[in-house]
């Protein structure tokens, strides 16, 4: 709002004291600042404890959205509770309706759907409440239904066109607690809290300017380390070079280098290609002692991976003589698992490749017997079971059985009428019989047992001698399932062996290096140990030869460039094949000079022109920066002048406030300010009641009574209002009468009447003769103002 602006309209529901008015149309309550249309101050008037310092705190709460959280006792607990929602199941908010001077009015709401207990125990912003900014006058039920946007402190402070909302409240809200009073807080603080009205004066009218003043001193530093650059590549002029271009073809037919082409291109880096190609001629004059290095260093990386020995070997054999040597290791692995008598003997199916015709017929002839053994064993385990119940259920009932079946056996059919001994007798003899069977049976099943356990034996023995003849090594076995996870350093090993016997041609090495000759050689996988031996020792008397060379002809004292061996290791074999080719190289690195002065001999020219336009572009920018260096001086300067005035405004009114709100004390009437000994800058701010020596005087805070240093900060705060132009021109007092007896009351009204005429002033008193004469007062000063009894207003919507 660019206009001066106040406030219309208070909104309360469920805050600290005000309920959720349950009786009325409407569930909050109104206060309502307007007098005929026309924007009024307030004093709220009462007995203590209806609600007049919560109407600071709606308001405090709509524009910071401050909440506090407190702890009380309940019982032996400790509870934390909401300390702004009344009932936590409603919703709450305040709405603030502010108007201007065009009669436009906007709305500041601060709601919650419900509330729920915290655990804060500092204040902060309230997280459970939104706030929104509405154009228009308040209506409870549009803000229910419309989902407006929320909003920030930064958007509330930009309305009102304030930097920050919460400076607003520290200069225009005098608490009824006076703990937050700014003529108690340290030296420090208080300089801060007034150096802030000096730098948001200057800081956003002059934000733009101190970023142009930084990025052209940016820009100034980038320009010169251009120049800078440009002038080393300029040094020294380089014409344009005369004659006919020398012949250029490709030098290394079979090597790649980035540097040998038949074709170039002008912008191309000849000065490192010069350099990489006189790399490959030092090779090229030095082959022996490059030679000798390389040698050196391949048996040195091949004895380094002696770990891996084992699976190059095995993978130089034929993959025909490796599989056959798997499946001898796995025939042997069956026939071993064969003798551990488990499922694999008795009824896994049959692993007839392993296996000869006469074992395979002898198994299957073993097992048949063995399950016939098995099930006869069954039915005769089933048999007599069966009828040793039968015989345990009639025994001692022979008698009755006989009786019931009258003498004839209900089994045989047998009639024992006549005969010598009786059913009952017949029964009783059975125990013996059964038992003279059970024996029978089981001779013949110990006979089919020892059948088939005898051809077993056999079998096994048979086994164990095809086991004895099997020469398979389960490590070796082992190893060739795993050379697959070192295929990369199999494909190593055999570079660096192939390589080292290119340039030493050992024969030794030559059977380990050629597969087919290896596998013409080492047929049988059984010779591996052996033949990684003779690896081993090939590549061991090797490494002794070369050291032993190297030691006697001191090879690695020689004039050896490392950093040209580490560029070109890997090609050293490669080149040291081409030596024939060092005539050609030559021409090459004579072709690449002359390709290089032509280069150079038209950057020169570029750069020249780039040079130029670079110079012209670093005057103008010199001249910029010089032009806001010096209006950046006149901010500081003005900067200085304003707070040297700034301080006078406010000790003027300072000290006339001052000394009518305390009217006498000891040593005067007004109070001074002193703000430091350094014109540029704000560095203390005290206040004495003796100017001469100030500086060595005490602070008022440390000198008067309680009573008198809450005058003297409602007589700083009221300078401070007057000095400093707000949009929101508003400006509260919770209760000063607390502080003021009769006569300062009296001088404080004709300050407020007279000084402040067009500001929106809200007070508090719980004394009706004082709201009364403060009306009065003002009223015939032509300052309207509204007297509120908070009792006979609110008391139905308190609890």
């Amino acid at each position: 709002m660019e206009k001066k602006c106040y406030i219309s309209k208070l909104y309360i529901c469920n805050f600290k004291p005000f309920v959720y008015e349950t009786k009325t149309d409407k569930p909050y309550f109104t206060i309502d600042f307007r007098n005929d249309k026309k924007t009024s101050s307030m004093i709220l008037s009462g007995p203590n404890g209806y609600g007049k310092t919560s109407i600071f705190q709606s308001i405090f709460f709509a524009l910071t959205g401050t909440l506090e959280t407190g702890e009380y006792v309940y019982g032996n607990r400790k509870l934390q509770e909401h300390m702004i929602i009344n009932d936590l199941t409603k919703c709450c908010f305040v709405a603030i309706e502010f108007w201007d001077e065009i009669e436009r009015t906007i709305t500041l709401v601060r709601y919650s759907d419900k509330g729920n207990p915290g655990v804060l125990k500092k204040i902060e912003e309230a997280k459970d409440f939104k706030t929104f900014i509405i154009d228009g006058e308040f209506d409870f039920d549009d803000l229910l239904e419309n989902n407006y946007e929320e909003k920030t402190r930064k958007d509330i402070a930009d309305i009102f066109g304030e930097k920050n909302i919460l400076e607003w409240i520290g200069r225009n809200y005098i608490q009824q607690e006076h703990e937050g009073d700014l003529i108690l807080k340290a030296d420090k603080k208080r300089v801060d809290f007034l150096s802030k009205f000096i730098d948001n004066e200057t800081i956003e009218c002059y934000k733009e300017m101190d970023q142009r003043a930084i990025n052209t001193k940016k820009d100034i530093d980038i320009l010169e380390a251009e120049i800078d650059d440009i002038k080393k590549r300029m040094k020294e002029e380089v014409k344009d070079i005369s004659g006919e271009e020398p012949k250029c073809e490709k030098v290394f037919k079979k090597i790649e280098f980035i540097w040998d082409k038949n074709l170039y291109v002008d912008t191309e880096p000849f000065k490192e290609y010069i350099e990489h190609a006189k790399h490959i001629k030092e090779i090229l004059d030095k082959a022996k002692e490059y030679r000798e290095l390389r040698n050196r260093d391949l048996v040195r990386n091949i004895r380094n991976n002696e770990a891996f020995y084992k699976y190059y070997i095995l993978n130089s054999y034929s993959p025909n003589s490796l599989n056959k040597y798997m499946g001898l290791c796995e025939k042997k692995k069956y026939l071993q698992n064969l003798l551990l008598e488990g499922d694999i003997l008795w009824k896994d199916e049959v692993q007839e490749q392993y296996l000869s015709k006469e074992s395979i017929d002898s198994l299957h002839l073993i097992r048949e017997n063995r399950n016939s053994y098995l099930n006869s064993l069954n039915d005769k385990q089933f048999l007599y079971e069966q009828v040793e119940n039968f015989r345990k259920q009639i025994k001692g009932h022979e008698d009755e059985v006989s009786n019931i079946f009258e003498n004839q056996c209900p089994l045989c059919g047998k009639n024992y009428n006549g005969n010598i001994i009786s059913l009952s007798q017949s029964i009783q003899q059975a125990e013996k019989i059964f038992e003279e069977s059970s024996k029978i049976i089981d001779d013949s099943l110990e006979k089919n047992k020892q059948v088939w356990q005898t051809d077993y034996l056999k079998f096994k023995k048979n086994i164990e001698r095809e086991l004895n003849d099997e020469e398979t090594d389960e490590k070796i076995y082992i190893d060739i399932n795993s050379k697959e996870k070192f295929s990369n350093q199999i494909e190593i090993l055999k570079t660096e062996l192939v390589e080292l016997n290119e340039l030493m041609t050992v024969s030794e090495l030559e059977i380990f290096i050629d597969n087919i000759k290896f596998n013409e050689y080492y047929k049988n996988v059984h010779e591996y140990p052996d033949v990684l031996k003779s690896f081993k020792k090939v590549v061991d008397s090797i490494f002794e030869m070369i050291e032993k060379k190297l030691v006697n002809e001191d090879t690695e004292k020689q004039d050896i460039n490392m950093l040209v061996y580490e560029e070109n290791k890997n090609k050293i074999t490669h080149i040291l094949k081409e030596e024939l080719m060092n005539d050609k190289l030559k021409e090459k690195i004579i072709y690449l000079e002359w390709k290089q002065k032509q280069k150079l001999a038209h950057e020169y020219s570029v750069n020249k022109k780039i040079f130029d336009e670079k110079i012209v572009k670093y005057k103008e920018l010199c001249i910029k920066s010089k032009k806001l260096e010096k209006v950046l001086k006149t901010k500081n300067d003005a900067r200085k002048e304003y707070l040297n005035d700034l301080m006078k405004y406010l000790e003027i009114p300072l000290y006339i406030y001052s000394g009518k709100l305390i009217q006498t004390h000891q040593s005067g009437l007004g109070v001074y300010c002193f703000t430091g000994q350094n014109d540029e800058l704000l560095t203390e701010f005290k206040m004495s009641t003796d100017k001469k020596d100030i500086n060595k005087r005490l602070d008022v805070s440390h000198k008067f009574s309680m009573g008198q240093k809450n005058i003297t900060n409602i007589a700083l705060m009221l300078a401070l209002k007057k000095i400093v132009k707000t949009n929101l021109d508003v400006f509260m007092i919770d209760d000063p009468c607390q502080s003021l007896d009769e006569l300062n009351m009296a001088s404080f009204v004709e300050i407020i009447k007279n000084e402040f005429n067009k500001t929106q002033l809200i007070l508090s008193t719980h004394e009706d003769k004082i709201a009364s004469y403060i009306k009065y007062k003002n009223g015939k000063a032509g300052k309207d103002m509204i007297m509120y009894n908070v009792q006979e207003e609110l008391y139905t919507f308190t609890e």
